[in-house]
């Protein structure tokens, strides 16, 4: 972080260069110097310019760093980008701020080494500071993470590869088990002691969960069942539930303990009342191959279970004739999410450079996809700007320094792109008609584009000092409130749309970055996340 206390002596002296150099320019063109002369000052003022401009961003970076990361990383990528803008080197500064955003972004693996055949399954204990490790060597290896590299304490005596391993709640117990059809408990706080041996699964074990007393323990394996051990009676056999036609794949406690989900290879999902064992179980059917993970919300009305059909459901427990919500379709993650103006929408931008189309009315449908953006620098680290219309007829998306409209009702049809913005497009704003889109971008100008006529030039709003994030129309649409984000003024400027040639009004008072905006019906509400000085 020197270099940031340093930054202000930099930025002086470059300022007094270009303005020493647009001097000299003057005073070489007034005393009749040819006019290439007059060009070679003027450019070099431009580069002394733009590296300031650079050492500006980076210092930028370096202050968001641990704070901000994604956009520490887009203020390093920028001060490279604004720095090679003539094909010149970039500055030490920009390298170094991105060099060390990159390293903070990088995830430190550490490799855990000594497994002789492949690893089936891993588990944290309950304190973080212990990794159980289980495979096809038939160990177990519990690795102390606080000492990456001490040798790992290995517990051998399974007789076939070891499927699933699981701490108890105290983090002093735990289960594995797997081809041997044996489940072990072991005492850790006792390393000496034999695991404890839990027999009767005729097949696989396939998961061991423990339930929230950590008195029970269930069990699945492949021979369809589902068994319940109760540990503080080591000698009382196992409660056995019976009912699915295929292996059993995965269970999960509900939060008071007494429901047991169980789901398998038969697409079916089972829910037990453990207070009423005679009681048979309640059967969810839906999934169109087996389902592999389940989960119960924290208030325990809602299950969540995931399927090899690429679905998601979502059962209400509380209700039990109505169907679950499903989500279907992949992709690798929602980075950006936003919903049409009547709810029926959803539009989220992914990894991918595509935007995901969700019909809610139609939950059991395919998701559109929208495809056409382009890979850019920022692809990793810069989800983009997304936005509907008032009708709900058109989305616009940004993540480069091109804005994209798509007309929803011609899906298949091309986006329009419009172009202009030297940087990177961070926001963007319908007007509450619909015929303007403002597109805010970190080349620090905020523009305004007549929909009406897409291949007219958009009209400059010249912006912050640095970048502006948030941009909204007021609700009578006569008015665009523009925030000051990263590296800016911090300030909010106010344009009168009738009056395109006045200067803006200036709202003062923010000390740091301004991240959204809203209006009320009279009166603009600026709402600001403070960065660490």
């Amino acid at each position: 972080m020197k270099r940031i206390h340093h930054y202000p002596s930099r930025l002086t002296m470059g300022l007094t260069a270009i303005v020493l150099m647009a001097m000299g320019a003057a005073a070489f063109a007034q005393h009749g110097m040819q006019s290439a002369e007059v060009e070679r000052w003027r450019a070099e003022a431009e580069r002394q310019s733009r590296i300031v401009r650079s050492q500006q961003l980076a210092a930028q970076s370096d202050r968001y760093r641990e704070w901000q990361l994604p956009f520490s990383l887009l203020l390093g990528l920028e001060a490279l980008r604004v720095s090679l803008d003539r094909d010149e080197r970039p500055t030490a500064a920009a390298e170094e701020a991105l060099r060390e955003a990159l390293a903070l972004a990088t995830p430190h693996e550490i490799p855990l080494r000594g497994h002789e055949d492949s690893i089936h399954a891993v588990a944290f204990s309950p304190d973080g500071n212990t990794l159980a490790s289980a495979g096809g060597d038939n160990t177990v290896r519990l690795w102390n993470l606080d000492q990456p590299d001490a040798a790992p304490r290995i517990l051998q005596g399974h007789e076939d590869d070891i499927t699933t391993v699981a701490f108890g709640p105290d983090g002093n117990t735990l289960a594995s088990a797997g081809g041997d059809n044996t489940i072990r408990l072991w005492k850790l706080d006792r390393p000496d002691a034999a695991p404890r041996i839990l027999r009767g699964h005729e097949k696989g074990v396939t998961t061991v969960v423990f339930g929230p007393d950590g008195n029970t323990l269930a069990s699945a394996g492949r021979d369809t069942t589902v068994r319940l051990w109760k540990l503080d009676r080591p000698d009382a056999a196992p409660r056995i539930l019976r009912g699915h036609e295929k292996g059993v794949t995965t269970v999960a406690f509900g939060p008071d303990g007494n429901t047991l989900a169980s789901a398998g290879a038969d697409s079916t999902v089972r829910l037990w009342n453990l207070d009423r064992p005679d009681t048979a179980p309640r059967i969810l059917r839906g999934h169109e191959r087996p389902v592999m993970a389940i989960t119960f919300s924290a208030d325990g009305n809602t299950l969540t279970s995931a399927g090899a059909d690429s679905t998601v459901r979502l059962w209400n427990l509380d209700q039990s004739d109505a169907a679950p919500r499903v989500l279907q379709g992949y992709a690798d993650f929602a980075m950006k999410i936003t919903f049409s103006p009547d709810g029926n929408t959803m539009a989220y931008a992914d990894g991918n450079e595509a935007v995901w189309l969700w019909n809610l009315d139609q939950p059991d449908t395919t998701p559109r996809i929208l495809q056409g953006n382009q890979k850019s620098i920022y692809e990793s680290i810069y989800a983009g700007a997304l936005a509907f219309s008032p009708d709900g007829n058109t989305l616009a998306y940004a993540r480069d320094t091109t804005v994209r409209l798509w007309n929803l009702d011609r899906l298949n049809a091309t986006p329009h792109i419009l172009r202009g913005h030297r940087g990177i497009v961070l926001a963007v704003a319908f007007d509450p008609d619909g015929d303007t889109l403002a597109s805010a971008s970190s080349d620090t100008t905020v523009r305004l584009w007549n929909l009406d006529q897409p291949d007219a030039a958009p009209r400059v709003l010249p912006g912050h000092e640095g970048w502006g994030l948030p941009v909204v129309f007021g609700p009578d649409g006569n008015t665009l409130a523009y925030g000051g984000g990263l590296g800016s003024d911090y300030t909010v400027r106010l344009w009168n749309l009738d009056h395109p040639d006045a200067a803006p009004h200036v709202l003062l008072g923010h000390e740091d970055s301004v991240f959204a905006l809203a209006f009320s019906s009279t009166l603009p509400i600026m709402l600001h996340n403070k960065a660490p000085r």
